[in-house]
């Protein structure tokens, strides 16, 4: 049975929902985080902050700033490439296939996004990590405090989570029958679906108890990053959930052919609670830099 829905309604989605794409991961956020760093080097300089950049040169400034110009070109030639993909596909009359298939296509494309934000994200954990070699262990300072999951998200959102998993498996599971009848991708998805959910689990616990990923971070600071990984980790289980629930829903109701806009959609929600949710949770005004100076040894 072909889908219902008007192929000029599909593609107006369609060519909306992927130009929304291009926008956020390629434009919008990367300039957002070119001048997050662009900021911090410039207004919290290395002889000033010594701390917060290990191991680094006297040309470190200098060197940033040139990388940042060349994360936004590159992030620019994307957005280019998909702004021309977009008008070949327009120009030659292409339609997302009725049956579901071309979401690969902005998986590629999607993946082709975040790899210069992958490269910053492998930047700043090796910072990290340099980092936490240069910490002196002798000014630790313990937090007695008692933490609990309660003190960074409502527990309702986290039985919303629990939830969701349960109805998006129930719901997944049963309309693919009995177990003896599952094809290998059947095992596969419920097994990831159940593999993320223990990783979120365990990065949560891992970010509430475990040691600080920045050693010299003021507690307040670091109350507010748990507060948001707590945070975006809850909601993408319910996010991932959800959109398995509903391209379920669309492959058993003949709607495949929205499959491409509804992965772009999903990969957009991820990006902007992700990043979004950072960005508004760490301002910089708000960041306390003094436990970056170096500290005048006593008399």
């Amino acid at each position: 049975m072909n889908s219902f829905i008007d192929p000029t309604v599909t593609l107006v989605i369609f060519y909306t929902i992927f130009i929304s794409q291009i926008f956020v991961l390629s434009l919008y956020f990367p300039y957002a985080i070119s001048q997050r760093i662009t900021n911090i080097v410039s207004n919290y300089p290395p002889d000033e902050y010594p701390k917060l950049y290990p191991n680094y040169s006297n040309k470190f400034v200098g060197r940033t700033l040139f990388r940042m110009k060349i994360f936004k070109t590159i992030n620019a030639l994307i957005a280019a490439l998909g702004f021309t993909l977009l008008g070949l596909m327009l120009g030659s009359g292409y339609t997302p296939a009725q049956k579901g298939g071309d979401e690969i296509f902005v998986m590629f494309y999607f993946i082709l996004q975040t790899l210069p934000i992958a490269y910053i994200q492998i930047s700043e954990a090796m910072m990290m990590k340099a980092m936490r070699n240069n910490f002196d262990e002798r000014i630790r300072r313990a937090d007695l405090s008692v933490r609990r999951l309660s003190d960074y998200i409502s527990p309702l959102y986290v039985v919303i989570a629990a939830f969701a998993f349960v109805i998006c498996m129930t719901y997944f599971i049963l309309d693919k029958g009995p177990i003896n009848q599952w094809e290998i991708e059947v095992f596969i998805t419920v097994g990831t679906l159940s593999i993320i959910n223990l990783v979120y689990g365990y990065n949560i616990y891992r970010t509430i108890y475990g040691k600080k990923v920045d050693p010299y971070k003021a507690t307040k600071d670091q109350e507010k990053l748990i507060k948001t990984v707590v945070q975006v980790t809850v909601i993408s289980s319910i996010m991932i959930s959800v959109f398995i629930f509903c391209t379920q829903f669309a492959d058993r109701n003949d709607l495949e052919v929205l499959d491409p806009p509804l992965v772009s959609f999903y990969l957009q929600l991820c990006a902007i609670l992700g990043m979004g949710l950072a960005f508004k949770n760490q301002q910089l005004q708000d960041i306390d830099f003094s436990v970056y100076k170096e500290e005048l040894d006593d008399a």
